[in-house]
């Protein structure tokens, strides 16, 4: 358990810090200029440094061999964001922080998606990155690349739709904009263990 957590922790750590230095670069400037598809390729990118590197360091160190391990390791890409999103909030807080307080004030008292917008936005992205590291693990133990495709697909789509929302400022307070936004997010991880139920049945009955 203690190494799964710490295999996801590490890689997401080490894929985000790629993906940061690529984002300050002209290649991020113009894929996140060229629309949706520009977006989605970012998206891509995203889900390949991340599952990248983490089927990398899963390989050489043999771990994690199963789908409950997968899901360990996914926790710990969630909690080592869950860390990262805390700190950069307390060393560098945002210029507007009294406007974006203001802003989720309205959006609070109308929608209780934008009321427990951390919580929803925490516990859907947690989905993601459990069910994503699961299908990786899935296609590492089961060699079988379907399982893998299915998880850069998640994440083309949510780090896709959220590249893009960033780009055009989109309003995440907006109540029907927050709702929606999130229960693609949900939907997308709602899907990526259903895939995970299907494929692991048909490759490998009882391999969980």
């Amino acid at each position: 358990m203690l190494t799964a957590l710490a295999i996801g922790a590490l890689s997401w750590c080490i894929a985000v810090f790629l993906k940061i230095a690529l984002s300050k670069t002209a290649v991020y400037r113009m894929l996140s200029d060229a629309g949706r598809w520009g977006c989605a390729t970012w998206g891509a990118i995203s889900g390949v440094f991340e599952l990248g590197f983490f089927l990398i360091t899963a390989a050489l160190l043999a771990s994690p061999n199963s789908l409950t391990g997968g899901a360990w390791a996914g926790l710990g890409a969630a909690i080592a964001e869950l860390a990262y999103l805390l700190a950069m909030g307390i060393w560098y807080p945002d210029d507007d922080q009294e406007a974006r307080i203001a802003a989720w004030q309205r959006g609070a008292r109308r929608s209780a998606w934008v009321r427990n917008i951390f919580l929803v936005e925490r516990s859907s992205a947690s989905l993601i990155h459990i069910g994503t590291r699961m299908l990786a693990t899935l296609a590492l133990i089961s060699h079988t690349i379907w399982p893998l495709l299915i998880a850069l697909a998640s994440f083309t789509l949510v780090d896709g739709v959220a590249t893009y929302g960033v780009k055009a400022k989109w309003n995440w307070f907006n109540p029907i904009l927050c709702r929606a936004f999130y229960k693609f997010v949900f939907l997308c991880g709602l899907m990526n263990f259903l895939a995970v139920a299907a494929l692991s049945l048909s490759a490998l009955p009882g391999l969980a």
